[in-house]
């Protein structure tokens, strides 16, 4: 065996003692290309006899292989980096630890420009601080890393000098400038134009509307209505308010009705405006001249047309306004308008061809818009000659002839037959007619107004029939009723009338209450191209009879009877339907006896058949 003896101490050597570093910001405004990695070295450390070296991984690090060689000029990728740090004793120990490289990235800068309306038109307009710095801060991504400050130059953002503090700025045509400044790097900012635009006033400050005085009541007074979109006559499309004061401008209390103002101080007056163009907001004043017209009769006056249409009830006409428009060679405009309001408000103008009944027009005369003249012109409209003729006549088809008379008072008169070709038949107010077929007649009025001559003309049109002697086709009878219809049906081309008696005649062909008897049916052509009559009977049967000798209804007997029925025979039974009697139709009828027995008071039927077979019942009452 043997021994062993150990002598001495063993023990392990110390680390570096270290801090983590903080991480480096970079500010990329600077566009910097190399980066100092040493810059927080006494941080690290507090050793003098460490060394420490730099590696882009923790694997190099570990390993100590791959040190960045000059780690004061550390080419940067401007992107977040990672360093690692190795600190080594002399021992031979050592520890790592890393930071990051942080880029601090600007957004690109927006571009910034604004545009105001000169409303005042003092060659300055105010811009609102506020909405700039909101749409440069809105435009940064991480608004919490920057502070935005605005300044009134370049140099001052630059310098950080002179921060514009005000929310609102009033300014000419300028350049202001922003300063986006890193919050944790110090002297670490861009700076970015910002343009201001004054946009000049499209609108004078003061417009003239130069208004007639057109009241119906009073127009020299120099009250009266007004449009006062008139003043911006050639502005269609904008949108524009207006204001009896500047206070209630101010406070956006317009006019409701700008179309029918009314000025209360005569003669001179002012409202005001404000108008609204895209991006622009104009305010103004419009002065009020107004004139007392006094409304003239225009040269022209009156005009005269005709009725259009007769077959209406109004009499209207039309008016063409273009030939009596005045010549706007020496640079006035003209306007028509149907009454006085319109001409004070400019509405409603009427076109070239007006129709209207007689009433009274106003023609306005203008200069820029400006009224100079109101004139009048009666409108007159004549009604169209009335003739009153039918629409058709009628002549007997074997030389007949027709008389026509057209209402008299007209200048003139012309007959046309116009079947094949026109032919003029006549020229006066009454013409005779001998042949059938299509005619006209045109006649015309002459009206006289203010030395003027009017002619009026209408045409009528009418036709002539030939008509002939009617011819009776059938009559129908319907008796032995408590009401006789008698109904006569003819045959023919004329107008015919009717009658039973020979004597009262009347356009309908049915005749009803027709008392039992006979008569001659009378038939005529109401212009005299004939007639035709034939006889008739109608049945009837007294209701009673008393045969006691006394000279009246001392006898039964059917009336008119013996006209349809030669010798025949009446036949009369008693209640039991026991025959008492038969009589002839020619004869003087019943006396209430039976065998030469006188028979009681009763009611009796009787039966009476015509030759046509047509049979009649009924009862009657013999009284004692």
């Amino acid at each position: 065996g043997f021994s062993l003896e150990w002598t001495g101490t063993a023990g392990l050597f110390p680390t570096p003692d270290i801090n983590k570093p903080t991480d480096i910001d970079i500010c990329d405004a600077e566009n910097t290309p190399f980066v100092n990695l040493t810059q927080e070295e006494a941080s690290i450390t507090s050793s003098t006899s460490a060394t420490i070296n730099y590696f882009t991984n923790y694997e190099n690090a570990l390993d100590n292989i791959n040190v960045i060689t000059d780690p004061t000029q550390f080419a940067f990728p401007n992107s977040n980096t990672e360093i690692f740090v190795r600190v080594t004793n002399p021992n031979g120990c050592f520890e790592i630890t890393d930071f990051k490289l942080l880029p601090m990235n600007f957004d690109t800068p927006p571009d910034l420009s604004y545009s105001v309306c000169d409303s005042d038109r003092d060659g300055q307009s105010d811009f609102s601080m506020v909405d700039i710095i909101d749409d440069a801060e809105s435009s940064i991504t991480d608004i919490s890393s920057f502070e935005v400050t605005l300044h009134p130059s370049e140099s001052d953002a630059n310098a950080n000098l002179n921060r514009i503090v005000n929310d609102i700025l009033s300014t000419a045509n300028t350049n202001l400038y922003i300063r986006v400044n890193a919050v944790n790097i110090a002297n670490c900012f861009i700076t970015y134009p910002v343009v201001l635009t004054i946009t000049p006033n499209e609108f004078p400050s003061t417009f003239n509307l130069v208004q007639c005085d057109t009241d119906q009541t009073n127009s020299e007074d120099g009250i009266t209505q007004m449009n006062l979109e008139e003043a911006f006559e050639n502005n269609s499309g904008i949108e524009i308010l207006y204001y009896t004061t500047i206070a209630d401008r101010n406070a956006d209390n317009p006019i409701t009705n700008p179309w029918e103002y009314t000025n209360t101080t005569p003669f001179d007056d002012q409202v005001y405006f404000k108008a609204f163009t895209e991006g622009c907001e104009s305010i103004g004043e419009i002065v009020l001249e107004i004139n007392p017209t006094t409304v003239n009769l225009n040269s022209n006056s009156p005009l005269q047309v005709c009725d259009e249409n007769p077959d209406d009830d109004l009499v209207t006409g039309t008016f063409d306004l273009e030939r009596i428009r005045p010549d706007s060679s020496e640079g006035l405009g003209f306007a028509f308008y149907a009454n006085r309001d319109d001409v004070a408000l400019e509405q409603n103008p009427l076109d070239g061809n007006y129709t209207a009944t007689s009433s009274t027009i106003y023609l306005r005369r203008e200069t820029d818009n400006q009224c100079i003249e109101v004139e009048e012109i009666e409108l007159i409209v004549h009604p169209l000659p009335e003739l009153g003729l039918d629409d058709t006549y009628q002549i007997c088809s074997q030389g007949g002839t027709l008389e026509i008379e057209a209402s008299s008072g007209f200048v003139g008169y012309t007959w046309y037959k116009i079947d094949n070709a026109q032919q003029e038949v006549g020229n006066s107010n009454q013409i005779v007619i001998t042949e059938t077929g299509n005619y006209r007649l045109d006649v015309e009025s002459e009206y006289f107004n203010s030395n003027q001559s009017t002619r009026c003309g209408t045409s009528t049109f009418f036709t002539v029939n030939g008509t002939n002697k009617p011819i009776i086709d059938a009559i129908l009878i319907e008796d032995a009723l408590t009401n006789n219809i008698v109904e006569v049906r003819v045959s023919g081309t004329g107008d015919y009338e009717y009658s039973i008696n020979g004597e009262n005649y009347q356009e309908s062909n049915r005749f009803e209450d027709v008392s039992p008897g006979f008569y001659t049916v009378h038939v005529r052509d109401i212009n005299g191209c004939g007639s035709t009559e034939e006889d008739i009977s109608v049945i009837g049967f007294p209701k009673f009879f008393t045969p006691n000798g006394d000279g009246r209804n001392d006898t039964w007997q059917i009336i008119g009877g013996d006209m349809n029925a030669d010798e025949r025979a009446i036949h009369i039974y008693d209640r039991y339907g026991k025959l008492v009697k038969e009589i002839s139709t020619n004869t003087e009828g019943w006396d209430g006896s039976m065998n030469g027995q006188t028979l009681p008071s009763a009611d009796y039927w009787f039966r009476f058949t015509l030759d046509n077979g047509k049979e009649f019942k009924g009862h009657f009452t013999l009284k004692r």
